[in-house]
């Protein structure tokens, strides 16, 4: 469980002294979780934000689609309930990775909707060497493929969100600016598609630990990842809905496979040196992942602070209304 802090813990500090009291607990546990701060609203979650870290981020480069509740703050995404979102550091593939997450509970919903954390660094350690050494020495490569403004969405579901979503803008003359800013390798297609490719470690060490963890969107990307997800997922919540989504994911990625290239998936991933990862490979990474996941249900109020060079997040599906925000820190 990320480690609980009330607000007896913080009692006869000065509020500006809060961000240095969390240094050490974060950097220890990976996850701290504020419970009981009376927080009702958006605009409390990102006061509290800026109190624990003045430096939150105004921009989301990331795929999944988001919408803003205030300057700093973001829905943590605007994916259908009944979809998995596998765990991942936040924009891991993205040069300027956030250092810090916060999540807040506005509503909690029905039923499941977790946001389970996992420590990447606890990965690393249990990955079998020979999964460990091939991404170590190969590195990887994250793909993605964006279609055009105003185009609608297709077969491939993983096309979440046209470019415009991601850069605020239909001139594709200023997003080739911002992407040569950013260090992104792309190309700007005449169907004005975009694709970006992001090459780098699939390990990094922590900037103050040094401790290794596995950092990257391997499970993520890959077009097992998901699938694969769904099923363990099915699994865990043993419920019709899930079940039946898991066999449409399943038969849908074998149909798709057929006449849906690789290199034009929404995402995709390989070694950095352009080679395939294996399935086996996604296969025993998601394993892994599992056996170290923790759930924990939220309430109303809550605010879990992660540091997003450690522990990873993702989305358990759910039912009812859920409404989870997010802030980042760069």
């Amino acid at each position: 469980m990320p480690f609980r802090v009330l607000p007896a813990d913080l009692e006869g500090l000065h509020r500006a002294t809060w961000s240095e009291w969390t240094v050490e607990p974060l950097l220890r546990h990976g996850a701290l979780l504020f419970e009981g701060f009376g927080l009702t609203s958006p605009e409390d979650f990102e006061q509290l934000a800026l109190t624990l870290d003045p430096k939150l981020y105004d921009q989301y480069r990331g795929t999944a689609p988001r919408n803003a509740r205030t300057r700093y703050v973001y829905s943590s995404t605007e994916l259908p309930a009944h979809l998995p979102i596998p765990q991942h550091l936040e924009m891991s593939f993205l040069p300027g990775t956030p250092r810090k997450l916060f999540f807040y509970c506005q509503t909690p919903p029905d039923r499941h909707g977790e946001t389970p954390i996992v420590d990447f660094r606890t990965v690393y350690r249990q990955l079998s060497p020979e999964v460990r050494d091939a991404f170590e020495q190969k590195g990887i490569r994250h793909i993605r493929n964006y279609n055009p403004p105003g185009k609608k969405m297709e077969w491939d579901l993983s096309k979440l969100k046209s470019w415009d979503k991601v850069y605020g803008t239909t001139d594709p003359v200023e997003v080739c600016k911002k992407c040569r800013s950013e260090g992104q390798l792309f190309e700007m297609r005449k169907d004005r598609s975009l694709k970006l490719v992001n090459e780098g470690p699939a390990v990094r060490e922590h900037p103050v630990s040094g401790q290794k963890a596995w950092f990257n969107h391997a499970q993520v990307f890959h077009p097992e990842g998901p699938v694969r997800e769904a099923e363990l997922i099915a699994r865990r919540q043993g419920t019709v809905r899930q079940r039946g989504m898991s066999l449409f994911l399943r038969n849908f990625h074998r149909i798709t496979s057929l006449f849906l290239p690789d290199e034009t998936r929404g995402t995709q991933v390989t070694f950095g040196d352009g080679s395939p990862v294996p399935v086996r490979f996604i296969r025993h990474l998601q394993d892994v992942i599992w056996q170290n996941m923790v759930f924990f249900t939220w309430k109303k109020g809550d605010v879990l602070m992660v540091d997003n060079f450690a522990v990873a997040h993702g989305r358990m599906p759910f039912w009812g209304k859920r409404e989870i925000l997010v802030a980042w820190t760069d």
